[in-house]
């Protein structure tokens, strides 16, 4: 059951009258990293290597070795480690492009493997017996300690921490029983994201799949036997660019168009945008910064930065605007801008950049981009539709994943505080 509890002040807030709380330094030994770059690793070999990339996009808080598959040091590379990891131990990424840096995994069901922790990390081994199994991976993770790590963090395009700072931050901790109690419910939550990532990544093999069959002809849906044609892009429809966007017209949360930026097609869902915008404004506005409005059904996408960003695409449910990070293309009636856009998502727009700085995509260049596509608008519409209901399918998957990890979020912050207590 649970209860709400009497609190005492800390120096990190107030926390349980019954709960202890102590620095890293006294309750962790700090072992020895290696610094193998990601080319030192294999698919083969005898010592296991922790990598603080994949702490920061594989793993979560907790690294059941028997379930996830760890790198290995090549063979030909000469490395003696003087401890190996042990059941317990905490690795945490002392760097990141951003705030996840100090992300943790308590590594867990190790049997007789051989691993150790490489490039970025910072390796704790507990002194004594304090912890349960899986405790300390939650609560490292969680706000109330990971706000510890906030105004330690160094540097400003790259994010790292020091294991100085580290050592002076504060770690609450419940009696055992009441560990073991907080990491089984919030072990319960794991088990049903692990189930819903990997629905949804079998989703998406199977949508994958579906698109190299129907998207290339190999596979033709039944009455359709007419060849297909080839057209470049630029005969598909018209190319619309982006309009500058200043700050003090930014911020309005109503108004007759959405103006997008790069930083909305983070909106989870299906492929499309469906609203999602953060800005909106009026006819006054676009008059007074001369943009063009982007039709309803056209296909949205960023033309310059990175590669990830250039790979980003979207179809717009409503009239809107852009911003010029960005570039649209209105496809003509002939064709169906679902089809068009499905089949401009098997193409790697940033191969077509600029070798600039910054590289940026043109649209007289994507204007040469052929596509094989359907003569009949009918059966381009049909393939569009299994696709479109496919998304539709693994959107609401993704969205209840991101309801699931709030909830997990809201658990963590009352469990790890102690706000909420649970008991026997």
């Amino acid at each position: 059951m649970m209860f709400e509890t009497k609190l005492k002040k800390t120096d990190i807030g107030d926390v349980p009258e019954d709960w202890e709380v102590d620095i890293i330094e006294n309750l962790f030994i700090f072992y020895a990293n290696n610094t193998l770059s990601r080319d030192m690793l294999s698919e083969k070999g005898s010592v296991y290597n922790i990598h603080y990339g994949d702490i920061l996009t594989k793993f979560g808080s907790i690294l059941d070795v028997g379930k996830n598959n760890l790198p290995f040091i090549k063979s030909d590379v000469l490395y003696s480690p003087k401890f190996y990891i042990c059941d317990g131990d905490l690795i945490i990424a002392d760097t990141a492009e951003d705030e996840m840096v100090g992300k943790v995994c308590e590594v867990q069901n190790i049997g007789d493997k051989k691993i150790v922790a490489g490039l970025h990390t910072i390796w704790l081994h507990p002194k004594g017996n304090l912890f349960s199994p899986m405790f300390m991976g939650y609560f490292m993770n969680s706000p109330i300690y990971h706000g510890q790590l906030l105004p330690i963090i160094q540097g400003i395009k790259v994010c790292s921490i020091s294991k100085t700072a580290l050592k002076e931050t504060f770690v609450l901790i419940p009696n055992k029983k009441e560990q073991q109690r907080i990491s089984s419910v919030l072990s319960d939550i794991d088990t049903l994201l692990f189930s819903l990532h990997k629905k949804i990544q079998k989703k998406k093999d199977i949508k994958h799949g579906t698109m190299q069959q129907l998207l290339t002809g190999k596979k033709r849906l039944p009455g359709f036997t007419d060849p297909w044609i080839e057209k470049k892009l630029g005969e598909l429809g018209t190319f619309i660019s982006g309009s500058g966007f200043p700050m003090k017209y930014q911020g309005r949360k109503k108004g007759i168009y959405p103006f997008y930026k790069v930083s909305d097609f983070n909106t989870i869902g299906n492929e499309y945008i469906m609203g999602g915008a953060n800005n909106y404004i009026d006819d006054k506005i676009v008059g007074i910064l001369s943009c063009k409005i982007v039709p309803k059904n056209s296909i949205i996408f960023a033309k310059i930065g990175a590669a990830i960003y250039l790979e980003r695409k979207r179809v717009v449910h409503s009239d809107c605007c852009i911003d010029n990070n960005m570039m649209a293309i209105q496809i003509i009636n002939l064709f169906d801008y679902a089809f068009i856009y499905s089949k401009l998502q098997q193409i790697k727009l940033g191969n077509y950049a600029t070798t600039t700085a910054l590289p940026s995509l043109s649209s007289s260049t994507l204007s040469e981009i052929t596509l094989t596509l359907p003569s009949s608008i009918v059966e381009q519409r049909i393939i569009a539709t299994i696709l479109s209901d496919m998304d539709k399918e693994i959107g609401e998957l993704e969205a209840k994943l991101v309801k699931y990890e709030q909830v997990k979020q809201g658990m963590m912050q009352q469990l790890l505080t102690g706000k909420i207590r649970l008991i026997d």
